[in-house]
């Protein structure tokens, strides 16, 4: 399960620099705004942070969600027939990427406007950071200790080529 921390190692890594961006933008635009900054540069800002705001659109739509889709093709069913309960925990997991795909898809929306809304997609960038936070905390803290003790390391190895797509071989 070494594979999955180091994946998700790397979502937090890209969505930390995305949302770090945005952060030290609105920090610029402010001190700009307070010194009586041209508004026309103000604008030159507005075009940096849609950039941004598609950059991390583009990782979202190629990255996050592919692996998210993975996770419930092949890694939530898994737990759910371990654990053998009401399926809540599971549950609670796919509840977590359907709130991730509303975020992605006001994102996107956002994104393909000529002028956004900048506060909206800031708060609904850092909003997005504290769930992805927390649900990687949940699938790290709870869901792979108990796969490694339930799964042989076949088991595993083949678990995770599912959740990218790969043929299993175990």
């Amino acid at each position: 399960m070494d594979a999955v921390k180091a994946h998700h190692d790397a979502i937090r890594e890209k969505v930390e620099g995305f949302t770090g961006r945005l952060l030290d933008l609105k920090k610029f635009m402010v001190r700009c705004e307070s010194q009586g900054v041209e508004a026309w540069l103000l604008d030159v800002d507005s075009a940096m942070d849609i950039r941004i705001v598609r950059d991390y659109v583009r990782f979202l739509r190629q990255e996050l969600m592919p692996h998210a889709q993975g996770e419930e093709r092949a890694l939530y069913p898994r737990v759910d027939r371990l654990l053998g309960d009401s399926g809540l925990f599971v549950r609670s997991m796919v509840m977590d990427h359907e709130a991730i795909r509303r975020y992605v898809e006001m994102l996107s929306m956002q994104a393909g406007l000529e002028r956004h809304d900048f506060e909206q997609v800031l708060r609904a960038v850092v909003e997005l950071r504290a769930l992805l936070t927390m649900h990687l905390a949940k699938e790290e803290e709870l869901m792979l200790p108990f796969l490694e003790v339930r799964l042989s390391e076949a088991e595993q190895e083949a678990l995770l080529a599912e959740i990218h797509g790969e043929p299993s071989h175990a």
